[in-house]
Order: structure tokens, then C-alpha cells, then sequence
């Protein structure tokens, strides 16, 4: 099926070219920032000698419907995912940091360690026939839970995850789309007995940003901050195995101590704290994604099922703003983005967008 997918002509010449001339970019940037010494940072006190340290609660939704994406809504490919985390700073997770990949080369880390669960839906172009669509992607629920591990200085960040889950009716990510359709009385999907089977999943995420400065100016008495923030990740397991890069700009005033908006797939940072009083800006992400195993297209690893094939490269195109409020005891986040990709798999008939909601909520104990 790869060599099939290798041979085939990348739909979206020009986006996945400007996508990929982004990665090189992004890639170069991120080796010069490399072979600079990393920022020296006074290593904070240990947990137990801290007054109060921070739990923080992040609730996020991705979906392509009319509810959170009123300007072209559809229920279709990646149609909806939900995750909660939970995030604090806890001793172990300063313990860790000495035994993690690079701990001499990183220096003096913020640590922070969080678990997360998740479901995310996937179904083809269209969900009114009950028959099986074999020129579509598959049916496909996706429970999971995992943990991860942060670690930040001033000017780099590292996330390690770990999740464990399943696909397949005990997802129950068909009863999640009945359900939610039968709220908005929107039609009701009839094929979810084509969905891939029940099947165990293990899945591990690296991910790596930068985060530098590129200018400042003041506006009626405020201060406004313009930050480059690229970074790469790696997956590997039974669900996903790809290559990634890419870059965030954002713009916007009082920045919070942190590296962008978090996602489903990639949790926010949590090592760092927002500015008090209110805060706010406005960011682009590019990605470019190598893909060589996703297993919501290839089907079933130990059992039949139906499958399509992948397309080895995937553009990603994300706009949107988020804005932050800081008191004396807690913080709230709020993020809002839409996403807007390039072909997924071979055959695939329309380009996918979708919105994301991202909700932080800090309390400092």
C-alpha cells in the first residue's frame, strides 16, 4: 500500500510545496537555534518548598459542524474529538528531568507532567448510505488516555506522551454522533456497522518547540509582541507513525509565558505562567506532515476490515485568536482556530477544514 501511495502524484502541488519549503525553513531555524547555548535560567525551587503551584484543566473540542464552524459546515473525514487534561507540577516530574534525553545539553528545565483522555470520530463524505463506501475512508472511533511530561526553559520546550487506547465500537464514538445528532436533529449516520473493529492501540508523541522574539512596539500605551515559534514531532505506535514540522507566528499584547494554543493533539504548555490582567493575539500555523502509517486509513493491523490509501504528505493551514485573563489565584484561557488541510487519502474528493475550542483553566493552590 505505501509503495502504491509513494508512486501516486501529490494532489496540491503548490500547497504541499510551500508547506514543505516551511519545513526546511522552520528546519534550519531550528538547528541554528541548536548550536546557540540554551538560555540560562535560574532553576525554580523544588516542589515542596513552593507556597503554590498551579493545577490547570484544558477542555478541547475539534468539530466540523455548524456549531463551532458556521461559515462551512459539514459532517465528514475528521468530524469531531474531545480531550480533557489535567496538568500540575509535581516533585516526580522535576526527579525525571535528569534521566530525560538531553537533560545536560537542555540545562536548567521548568517541569510539568499532565494526563489526558480523549474521543475522536471519523466517518466518510457521506453518512447517509448504509452500504459500505469503498472508495471512502472508514467508520472509526478512537477512545484514549494518556500521560505526558514537559520541560521549558526560556526559549525551548519538550513534550513526551503516551497514550493507550482502542478503536472500534467500544470507542463508542458511533453512540456519541447519534446522540449529538438526535440533540440538533441533524440526519442520523448509517454506517457505522462498516466501522474498523475493536483493536488495542499504544501511541507515543515527541514534540519540540522554539520560541524567539522578533519584535516589539508600543500602540496607544500598550505593548504588542511579535514571536516566531517553530517546532518538529514524531509519532510512533499502532495509530500513528509520521514526521512532522512547522512554525506559529503570533502578534498580540501581555504574551503568556507558554508556546502557543494547545490542541487535541497537542497539548498546550504548562510550565510556564500568563502575565496578570488581561492578554491577547492572533497566530497562523503551517505544518507539513510525512506520513507513514495512520491506521484510520490502512484498516485493522490483526483483522480485516476496510481501508484506503494514505496520501504521504499533509498540509495544515491554522487561523484563529485566543485571549487570557489573569487574577491572583487562578487564569483562564480561551482559543479559538480553524484548520484547513490539504487531501488526506487517495481519492479523496474535497479538501477538509475544521474548528478548534480550547479551554484553559488555572488555579493556584
Amino acid at each position: 500500500m505505501m509503495n502504491h501511495a509513494m508512486n501516486q502524484p501529490l494532489s496540491r502541488g503548490t500547497a504541499v510545496t510551500a508547506l514543505l519549503a516551511l519545513m526546511l525553513c522552520a528546519a534550519g531555524h531550528v538547528h541554528a537555534l541548536s548550536l546557540a547555548p540554551d538560555a540560562v535560567d535560574e532553576p525554580p525551587p523544588p516542589a515542596d518548598q513552593r507556597e503554590h503551584d498551579p493545577y490547570v484543566l484544558d477542555i478541547y473540542w475539534e468539530n466540523d459542524g455548524g456549531v463551532l464552524k458556521p461559515n462551512g459546515s459539514h459532517d465528514r473525514y475528521y468530524t469531531n474529538g474531545v480531550a480533557l487534561s489535567l496538568a500540575h507540577r509535581p516533585r516526580w516530574a522535576e526527579q525525571l528531568a535528569p534521566h530525560m534525553p538531553f537533560a545536560d545539553r537542555f540545562g536548567p528545565a521548568r517541569t510539568a507532567a499532565g494526563y489526558t483522555v480523549g474521543q475522536l470520530m471519523f466517518t466518510p463524505r457521506r453518512i447517509e448510505p448504509s452500504e459500505l463506501l469503498v472508495d471512502d475512508r472508514p467508520y472509526a472511533g478512537y477512545l484514549y488516555a494518556g500521560v505526558y511530561w514537559q520541560r521549558a526553559n526560556e526559549h525551548t520546550f519538550d513534550h513526551f506522551q503516551l497514550d493507550l487506547g482502542l478503536v472500534g465500537p467500544s470507542s463508542l464514538a458511533d453512540h456519541t454522533q447519534d446522540w449529538i445528532h438526535d440533540i440538533y436533529r441533524a440526519p442520523e449516520p448509517q454506517g457505522w456497522r462498516h466501522q474498523l473493529r475493536d483493536e488495542p492501540t499504544i501511541q507515543f508523541r515527541v514534540r519540540k518547540k522554539w520560541r524567539a522574539d522578533l519584535a516589539s512596539f508600543h500602540l496607544a500605551d500598550h505593548r504588542f509582541d511579535l514571536q516566531w515559534i517553530p517546532h518538529v514531532g514524531v509519532a510512533a505506535g499502532t495509530v500513528h507513525r509520521y514526521a512532522e514540522a512547522g512554525a506559529m507566528l503570533r502578534l498580540g499584547g501581555n504574551l503568556p509565558d507558554d508556546f502557543g494554543p494547545g490542541r487535541v493533539r497537542d497539548i498546550a504548555a504548562h510550565t510556564g505562567d500568563p502575565g496578570r490582567g488581561w492578554g491577547a493575539y492572533g497566530f497562523l500555523r503551517l505544518n507539513a506532515r510525512l506520513v507513514e502509517h495512520n491506521l484510520f486509513f490502512a484498516g485493522n493491523t490483526w483483522k480485516d476490515s476496510h481501508s484506503v490509501d494514505h496520501e504521504p504528505v499533509v498540509g495544515e493551514a491554522q487561523l484563529g485568536y485566543a485571549v487570557q485573563y489573569r487574577g491572583d489565584h487562578w487564569a483562564g484561557q480561551f482559543a479559538y482556530s480553524q484548520v484547513f488541510q490539504s487531501d488526506e487519502f487517495k481519492g479523496q474528493r474535497d479538501n477538509h477544514a475544521y474548528a478548534t475550542f480550547a479551554l484553559s483553566l488555572t488555579y493556584w493552590f
